[in-house]
């Protein structure tokens, strides 16, 4: 009955000492992160801003991937074609990180993660590919 008792005693310390401890999080405390995105992906059409009535979106395909418009305003497309692929890179923001990395999965595509955190494109580099590899890229550094 005493190895019994013993063994038990000693399993369930075994237990408590592998059982993580939960840490809580200070609501007042914030953390911030750099974020930034570069993309590759095949302009399809310019469009016409009705505002600006200016072309300065782009219907841009990404490889198996469904088509997006992305806003070019920021840059010169005097140089863009149609039907030539891209690597699209965007501007740096500093931002409160109010969400884990787990919550940021659904950040798959380029047009949803420059429309989550109000990034813009501001370089657009002609890309020496037919579109079938296509580099994504959303960098979260957080401090």
């Amino acid at each position: 009955m005493k190895k019994i008792s013993l063994i038990i005693i000693i399993a369930l310390l075994l237990v408590g000492c592998t059982k993580e401890e939960e840490v809580t999080k200070n609501p007042d405390e914030k953390n911030y992160a750099n974020v930034s995105a570069s993309f590759t992906g095949t302009i399809d059409d310019l469009l016409v801003d009705k505002n600006t009535n200016e072309k300065t979106l782009a219907l841009v395909s990404f490889f198996q991937s469904r088509q997006e418009l992305i806003d070019l305003s920021a840059i010169d497309q005097s140089e863009i074609e149609v039907g030539k692929t891209y690597k699209f890179t965007t501007d740096e923001k500093m931002i409160d990180m109010v969400f884990d990395e787990e919550e940021l999965s659904y950040l798959d595509s380029p047009g949803v993660y420059l429309e989550v955190f109000g990034l813009k494109v501001i370089d657009i580099t002609e890309h020496e590919s037919n579109g079938l590899s296509n580099t994504q890229g959303l960098v979260i550094e957080s401090y």
